[in-house]
């Protein structure tokens, strides 16, 4: 049996922060390039069940996540062509976190990752 150097770490985190996990893990699984600012956006819209996109749009420039709601609404585009976030409606169209992601943003939230690299035989 090979030798596997194990490394334990144990990490309590904000909400945020370990909903900023999920989606940073995911994105680097699928080779999905965010900025900061974009992934603050998804945290921010896994919160809700589904949100009015204007609504959303504003409430992010509220909080200074991007400038101005234009920015969001080319985001959220750009989210929804990566599968991230799911738009729905005519008129009052709504948006929400794909749940094909399996982002997990209720209760209390434990990520149970182990990543294992075995060396080439030399």
């Amino acid at each position: 049996m090979a030798k596997v150097n194990v490394v334990n770490k144990k990490i309590k985190l904000k909400y945020a922060d370990i909903i900023k996990m999920q989606f940073t893990v995911y994105c680097f699984f699928n080779n999905l390039s965010l900025s900061d600012n974009e992934i603050n956006c998804l945290v921010v819209l896994s919160s809700y069940n589904d949100y009015v996109l204007s609504d959303f749009c504003g409430m992010i420039t509220k909080m200074k996540i991007f400038k101005t709601s234009q920015t969001v609404r080319n985001f959220i585009s750009k989210a929804q062509e990566m599968n991230l976030v799911i738009k729905t409606g005519d008129s009052k169209k709504k948006i929400k976190i794909n749940p094909d992601l399996n982002i997990e943003s209720a209760g209390n939230i434990l990520l149970n990752y182990q990543f294992l690299y075995v060396s080439e035989k030399q």
